[in-house]
């Protein structure tokens, strides 16, 4: 599927290929900053986002807050 041609192609999805030592590792999706708001709160942590196989496929997130903004 192509996104629309109005996008600038640095902003097109690109395809990654992850590659793990042994069969069925957790793969690191994105280790960064991240923020969660939820109404009037906003939240500020360092991220974890795998995707691990076992027991299950299934995404998990680590959040370690960082700062918290209450509006």
């Amino acid at each position: 599927m192509k996104f629309p041609d109005l996008l600038p192609s640095r902003f097109q999805p690109q395809t990654k290929l992850y590659r793990s030592r042994y069969p069925n590792q957790p793969m690191l999706l994105y280790k960064g900053i991240a923020v969660i708001l939820q109404g009037e709160y906003v939240v500020k942590g360092t991220t974890t986002v795998l995707l691990v196989w076992f027991p299950h496929p299934h995404a998990k997130f680590e959040f370690t807050q960082i700062d918290q903004l209450v509006f």
